[in-house]
């Protein structure tokens, strides 16, 4: 997981796969070290937009969606053009428009819906149909 030794398995160069895996290991464990061994790897890859992202669920699950939202932001500053950048930071913004005291409930509403909208624009076709039966 570090750059020490020529043979360490490197997070950096992994796909999503080995990052899903990580992050259900994880979460099926209940690491309490789990979240500090995020922060210590998002603080020496700043750019590494899948440990924005896992810290971003990490802060939702535990209640802070104002934390997520910022390391979400972190992970939108590196990928714009990531629908699960821009879904995951939709979410965000709803949860914290359903918080008992918002900061600003109405601004909340206008960006999570703007970037879910962006998200949908990014996702393109998709195999579900929606039908409005009458």
């Amino acid at each position: 997981l570090t750059h020490s030794h020529p043979h360490t398995l490197s997070l950096l160069t992994y796909p999503g796969s080995l990052w899903n895996l990580l992050f259900q290991c994880t979460q099926r464990a209940a690491l309490k070290g789990a979240h500090r061994f995020i922060i210590r790897f998002v603080s020496k890859h700043p750019t590494c937009v899948p440990g924005h992202i896992m810290l971003g669920n990490h802060h939702l699950q535990a209640g802070t969606p104002s934390f997520a939202a910022y390391c979400y932001s972190l992970a939108f500053r590196q990928k714009p053009n990531d629908p699960l950048v821009n879904l995951s930071f939709g979410i965000a913004f709803l949860r914290m428009v359903m918080q008992r005291r918002p900061v600003d409930r109405h601004a909340a509403v206008l960006n999570a819906f703007a970037v879910l909208h962006n998200y949908a624009a990014l996702r393109g076709e998709t195999q579900v149909r929606v039908c409005v039966c009458v």
